[in-house]
């Protein structure tokens, strides 16, 4: 590991309050790339980046003699809401400025700045608000949209190179933002070891605590409009017509997103509140058990940088039934049922396909283990890794 160049990590999405990454896709990309390069790196060629004091979660005191931490002045604090934005464009390049390091790692689009005098990198996990502007432009001031997407734009465009985390985030890189080829590097993500099929004893807890019954539909991710949640109330609708037994599971941290209370109304509206769970935010050892007590795994997203919910439910067991869009073919095929998110009818027939059949079923669940066992954070750490030599080789 001599060969690896000297590399600050931000770690600012680990820590509480920052933004809503923590619990989020973003948190969980930081939390087991950082776990997966440690032991890597027994030279120590990385460090990282935090903000303020206290600990990172989940690593408390074991990133000792490898933190930076750099202060945010009193005076952003004026700019409220808006007081981190304020620092990761004015504030945060000037501490990082005087460093010792061959290159800083922003391990999301939305965290690096417009302008950096020292060599950075950025991890690309989608570009979703560049490919449907019109719907996260909805309820937001278009001019400060406009601002965001530019100043994304101007980061993604001055780094030394990129990380995407699939292949088609990185043709959205090439098509959308112009960015060479040749300044892109592909990391797919990686399954947590954890996450594997759960012992029945396990399974009858889960179902135990939350009132459930094993066999139902589940969904687990966020309910922004991309998500596509409303299309499966459509879709349950036309399958309680056929099994009036069916029950949906929606699991995820969205009790706080906007979208909620509609999200809420439409489900009252649809008159199917009797068939539909919303256990909101589940704790991340009982995720194995809630994936593998599940008879789909359904999930009709529009878009995904990668998709990586479908592909623990894969390693957990549950087939999969998802959008054929983005870039869920490229992670989940053959292994998962793929639909179009746009046709109801369709999805349904689908998901009856994989629910009626059992042999359908079991071949499904066996080809989306082997499937998820391609993915490792170790492969994704060893792939940054290199990603890292070769952008500091560039000067």
């Amino acid at each position: 590991m001599s060969d690896l160049p000297y590399v600050a990590i931000d770690l600012r999405g680990l820590q509480p309050g920052f933004k809503s990454h923590q619990g989020r896709g973003i948190g969980r990309y930081v939390r087991s790339l950082v776990a997966a390069m440690l032991p890597l790196d027994p030279d120590a060629h990385l460090a990282f980046v935090i903000e303020g004091a206290g600990d990172v979660r989940p690593f408390g005191r074991g990133l000792d003699g490898r933190t930076c931490r750099i202060e945010a002045p009193d005076w952003t604090d004026r700019f409220g809401g808006q007081s981190v934005h304020v620092r990761q464009h004015l504030t945060l390049p000037r501490a990082l400025r005087p460093l010792p390091f061959d290159l800083f790692h922003f391990c999301s689009q939305t965290d690096a700045p417009a302008t950096m005098s020292v060599p950075y990198v950025v991890t690309v996990l989608d570009l979703i608000p560049h490919r449907l502007p019109d719907l996260y432009v909805q309820g937001k001031s278009r001019a400060r949209f406009r601002l965001g997407r530019w100043l994304e734009r101007r980061a993604l465009r001055r780094a030394r190179g990129l990380i995407a985390i699939s292949e088609h985030t990185r043709r959205d890189l090439v098509s959308l933002l112009r960015i060479p080829e040749e300044r892109i590097a592909v990391t797919p993500l990686g399954i947590d070891a954890h996450l594997a099929p759960a012992p029945e004893a396990a399974i009858a807890a889960l179902c135990r605590r939350h009132q459930l019954s094993p066999g139902y539909l589940l969904y687990v991710g966020g309910i922004d409009r991309r998500k596509n949640v409303p299309f499966l109330l459509e879709v349950m609708r036309l399958l309680l017509e056929k099994r009036p037994e069916t029950e949906l599971v929606l699991a995820g941290n969205y009790r706080d997103d906007p979208d909620y209370p509609e999200l809420i109304g439409r489900i009252q509206r649809s008159g199917l509140e009797r068939a539909i769970r919303l256990l909101g935010f589940v704790a991340e050892d009982e995720l194995a058990a809630l994936y593998s007590a599940a008879a789909v795994f359904v999930f009709p997203s529009l878009y995904e940088g990668f998709g990586l919910p479908p592909l623990e439910a894969m390693a957990c067991g549950s087939p999969v039934v998802a959008a054929d869009r983005t870039s869920l073919g490229e992670v989940l095929s053959p292994a998962a049922v793929l639909a179009d998110p746009t046709d109801a009818g369709g999805f349904a027939r689908a998901v009856l396909s994989v629910i009626d059949v059992p042999s359908r079923r079991r071949e499904l669940s066996e080809a989306g283990r082997r499937r998820a066992a391609d993915f490792t954070w170790e492969t994704t750490a060893r792939a940054t890794l290199e990603a890292y030599r070769r952008f500091a080789a560039i000067g």
